[in-house]
């Protein structure tokens, strides 16, 4: 839907040569161009942009919606559980915990600087080099992802912490010996 146009080009040329010290034919690139000057100087709105922009703005926003939908089910649900044992509330209370910071990083990595760059581009706003950090904090989200429940459920901390314990240990001891 966001197809390279001479327009585009253009404009993203200007762009690659100031900040990048790239040339346009060297890279190959995706991405609305929503305000596009004509040669009589008007701007005329690129409706496959728009819709690109809906689009995505839409997937991005459901995605948000059904996370906090179904995060307060998981909480409300949690209330029917405190009549269970000490033991089974306090496992409860861990693995929410543990799924309400999983269910924030997708959040604070994806969701939130993906719906800033939509909002840039629908104000017109150049953000430059900044953009690049969706990348980044994308391409952080599968390493990250995994960690909360390691470092929330008391069992596997205990077992974290023991592993990197004995490992210390373990490398100090083959140092002494050798």
């Amino acid at each position: 839907m966001c197809l390279q146009t001479p327009q585009a080009n253009e404009n993203i040329r200007k762009i690659l040569l100031i900040d990048f010290d790239t040339n346009i034919d060297d890279v190959v690139f995706v991405g609305p161009y929503l305000y596009q000057k004509q040669d009589d100087g008007l701007l005329h709105i690129d409706t496959l942009s728009l819709t690109a922009i809906v689009v995505a703005s839409l997937l991005n926003a459901s995605s948000m919606i059904a996370i906090f939908y179904f995060g307060w089910k998981c909480y409300r649900k949690m209330g029917s559980l405190m009549n269970a044992s000490r033991r089974l509330q306090n496992l409860q209370k861990q693995l929410f915990h543990a799924l309400l910071v999983d269910s924030l990083i997708p959040i604070i990595l994806m969701h939130l600087p993906v719906s800033f760059l939509l909002f840039s581009c629908l104000m017109e706003f150049d953000v430059g080099s900044i953009a690049s950090t969706v990348t980044l904090s994308t391409a952080l989200f599968p390493a990250i992802g995994a960690l909360p429940p390691m470092f929330i459920i008391k069992n596997y901390r205990i077992t974290v912490i023991n592993y990197i314990c004995c490992s210390k240990t373990r490398n100090q001891s083959m140092q002494v010996d050798n």
